[in-house]
């Protein structure tokens, strides 16, 4: 499920309709960390409504909001602060 967080749109949110948002590849990360970091923002509004854990801990990654910050995507992390992303977090 984490690598099918790329393609076109459309596919993005069908998977997001039948799949565990919360899924981890081998490296921690769930599909919000990469729709995070890759700037879909319409794909983190739709994994959040699914109930995506806003403050997964990757591997490597950290939190999807650090994985928002290093992607540069200032409205994905506006947008995980209002959802209860934790600003202070480690990782």
């Amino acid at each position: 499920m984490a690598n099918m967080a790329i393609g076109m749109p459309g596919e993005q949110i069908d998977v997001v309709e039948k799949a565990d948002v919360n899924v981890m590849d081998k490296n921690f990360n769930t599909p919000l960390h990469l729709a995070c970091y890759d700037g879909h923002i319409s794909i983190v509004e739709l994994l959040l409504q699914k109930g995506a854990i806003v403050h997964a801990q990757g591997e490597y990654s950290g939190t999807p909001l650090r994985s928002a910050c290093d992607g540069g995507h200032i409205d994905i992390v506006e947008l995980l602060l209002r959802n209860g992303a934790d600003a202070n977090a480690q990782g």
